[in-house]
């Protein structure tokens, strides 16, 4: 065997590895013992064909693919044993020839990162404000939430309520019937078709009408048995460029009647809220919370943005590939796992397989950088987390899950679990001090303040575990 190495970066390593004659013989032959052992052939005992009688029935390519799967991980090690590469992960491999074998392998890296500036980051604090017309939205909301709908005998006007029998389908296909469909006549709806809404106006009890509107696909087909009401997606799928019918026959009709905004509405919104001004207050107290808050996430997410601009990374890709799957795999949990999950997920996203890989590498590529540089900085700043802090984690997990509380207690003694938590834990620790040195006065730095911990920060580490120590 012999062969050479190419750095091409991105921390990776390309082997160029080539068999010599006798090593590709004995694989062959090794080859050629293990698929007689597999193979009938009429009238020799298994084991007991020849090998020219074999090469006949399975072809010589079957040969050449069994000694190749056996020989290419054998010469790989080698060249891996012999040249003291720290590989982080299995290889690309791409067979280049077989006479005699020649092939590739792309080794990933350990990531290299080398941080340079992040205690010199000093960025200017976000003003908070709110606005009369946000407590004026929110009260609005809190009111719509009280909304009566008393019956009229009028005409439908936009934002009324109608109970409606309503049949619809393709030209020349059975329609679909709901007997006694509810619909919130709303201004520039498109559901369950843009225009649909329009259509109802000035309509009054009893009243049928036929209409036809256009539509376009923008995803695959819903089971017909999914009533109007469920499908709420924009547009009814079915193929571009098509009308879809209707009938519609009007059966009830109701008015919204909003409450007054005065101190009894206040009253029904909260026990301890006396008068509509005290209502007020408390909303415009909840929105100071809230965009502070905003504020916070905001001010630590362009902190790591600041101190991963200060440092420079290689990795190999396959930490962006691992990443991809990870956030594939939480959201089809998410979403109900299995085949279901998957399904939802591509639907949702409107894509292939392929085309969501892509569409999430982005994101994967920030995610891996940060993890590398904010692992990079928790080493260097000697930030730790004790098994205290993880128990006070878990506990509080438990807290917050209720009846699931002794469930969460027992999944946080798993050392996987608590391997990750102090992954977690650690990283939250790393934004925590590059907040409190981005927001600091002082040129140099107060190293006591800027080590403090900020309670309750966002956790803004990546999924995928921590695989990098400086190289």
């Amino acid at each position: 065997m012999k062969f050479s190495t190419e750095w091409p970066g991105d921390s990776q390593a390309v082997f160029t590895i080539e068999a010599d004659s006798v090593e590709w013989d004995r694989s062959i032959e090794k080859a050629y013992h293990h698929l007689a052992k597999k193979v009938n052939a009429p009238g020799f005992r298994k084991g007991k064909t020849p090998k020219h009688v074999l090469e006949r029935l399975i072809g010589k390519e079957a040969f050449v693919q069994e000694a190749i799967e056996s020989l290419v991980p054998e010469l790989y090690n080698s060249v891996l044993e012999e040249s003291q590469v720290d590989a982080i992960a299995e290889p690309a491999l791409e067979v280049t020839g077989t006479d005699p074998l020649t092939f590739k392998a792309t080794v990933p890296l350990r990531p290299t990162v080398e941080t340079k500036g992040y205690r010199d980051i000093r960025l200017p604090p976000e003003t908070v404000d709110v606005s009369e017309q946000e407590i004026d939205n929110v009260i609005e909301h809190i009111r719509n939430r009280e909304v009566v709908w008393d019956p009229v005998e009028r005409e439908v006007r936009y934002d009324d309520m109608v109970v409606m029998a309503v049949a619809h389908g393709e030209e020349g296909n059975p329609a679909t019937e709901y007997p006694e469909q509810v619909y919130i006549v709303e201004k520039d709806s498109k559901f369950p078709v843009k225009g649909f809404a329009e259509q109802l106006i000035g309509m009054k009890h009893g009243e049928e009408k036929e209409f036809g509107l256009s539509y376009k696909v923008e995803s695959e087909p819903k089971d017909e048995s999914e009533s109007i009401e469920e499908d709420k997606s924009g547009d009814l799928e079915t193929t571009p460029e098509k009308i879809l019918h209707f009938k519609v026959k009007i059966n009830e009709i109701k008015e919204k009647i909003l409450p007054e905004l005065d101190d009894d509405f206040a009253k029904t919104v909260g026990q301890d809220i006396e008068t509509f001004d005290a209502l007020r207050e408390r909303v415009l107290t909840n929105l100071k919370v809230m965009a502070e808050e905003g504020a916070k996430r905001r001010f630590e997410r362009k902190a790591i943005d600041a101190a991963t601009a200060t440092t420079e990374v290689q990795y190999p890709p396959i930490l962006v590939d691992k990443e991809i799957e990870s956030i594939i795999a939480k959201e089809e949990h998410r979403l109900g796992g299995g085949q279901k999950g998957k399904d939802t997920l591509l639907m949702t996203a409107n894509q292939d397989e392929e085309g969501l890989r892509e569409q999430l590498r982005p994101q994967a590529t920030k995610n891996v950088i940060d993890m590398l540089v904010l692992g990079k900085i928790a080493r260097e700043e000697n930030i730790e987390v004790s098994d205290a802090e993880i128990d006070a984690e878990i506990e509080i997990s438990a807290l917050q899950a209720g009846e699931r509380a002794e469930e969460i207690m027992q999944l946080g003694r798993l050392q996987n679990i608590r391997t990750n938590m102090h992954y977690e834990l650690t990283m939250k620790k790393v934004a925590q001090l590059l907040v409190s040195i981005a927001s600091s006065d002082s040129t140099a730095g107060d190293e006591d303040s800027q080590k403090e911990a900020t309670e309750d920060s966002e956790d803004t580490s990546p999924s995928i575990d921590d695989p990098s120590t400086e190289q």
